[in-house]
């Protein structure tokens, strides 16, 4: 008897001027990213966080913290509520096409905190010299590389990390006049490269919700 599929939910933020839609999370960027990549089809859930029950979400992922999966097929449904379990959950469970990275320089990229220096810029213009030197960074090390992405010529589970990162620096950047420089052109490659992967651009978030949900 061939096995039934589980049910897998997704549940995600929505955005703070549309519910409808999500809000523009790179944790949930990544996510989605993923679940095309290795054709999952979940049922996407928007949360309006600013509820104070959030509906019958809290009965299943009672941290409340977002994004978080639910699966399974009966009850008791299991729920991960960190999105790096998530993601580990994802690759172990659809294995194909295999995601997991082995490379440590790209797994040393991968935890590089940009997230926090885009922060910094967002809040004090004096945070941008930071931001810059960890573009820069990037920019040597993706020359090293000398390859599309940062464990070869296809995606992997870093780059789900690190592009929506980007994204979301080259859009909200702009806002306080800061823009990715030209002269990292490896930065400039990667990002082109990603534009032409639908599993990229399905999932990214418009510049207008970008701006209002980080520059307001």
């Amino acid at each position: 008897m061939a096995e039934v599929e589980q049910r897998l939910n997704i549940c995600v933020r929505a955005a703070d001027y549309n519910k409808n839609v999500a809000a523009p999370l790179p944790s949930t960027h990544q996510i989605l990213m993923i679940c095309e990549l290795k054709n999952i089809h979940p049922n996407i859930i928007h949360i309006d966080a600013h509820q104070k029950n959030m509906g019958s979400f809290l009965n299943f992922v009672t941290s409340g913290k977002l994004p978080a999966i639910i699966y399974g097929n009966e009850e008791p449904y299991r729920a991960i509520d960190d999105a790096e379990e998530i993601v580990e959950f994802l690759d172990e469970t659809y294995p194909n096409p295999p995601l997991k990275s082995f490379s440590k320089s790209a797994l040393n990229i991968q935890r590089r905190n940009f997230l926090s220096a885009f922060r910094k810029m967002l809040k004090n213009h004096s945070g941008e010299e930071k931001l810059l030197e960890e573009l820069q960074w990037l920019n040597i090390k993706l020359k090293e590389k000398k390859t599309r992405f940062l464990d070869g010529d296809t995606i992997k589970l870093p780059d789900c990390y690190l592009l929506p990162l980007l994204h979301l620096i080259r859009v909200a950047g702009k806002v306080n006049k800061f823009e990715i420089p030209e002269k990292f052109t490896r930065v400039w490659d990667y990002i082109r490269a990603a534009n032409e992967l639908p599993a990229f651009t399905n999932h990214m978030p418009p510049d207008d919700l970008i701006i209002k949900h980080w520059c307001n």
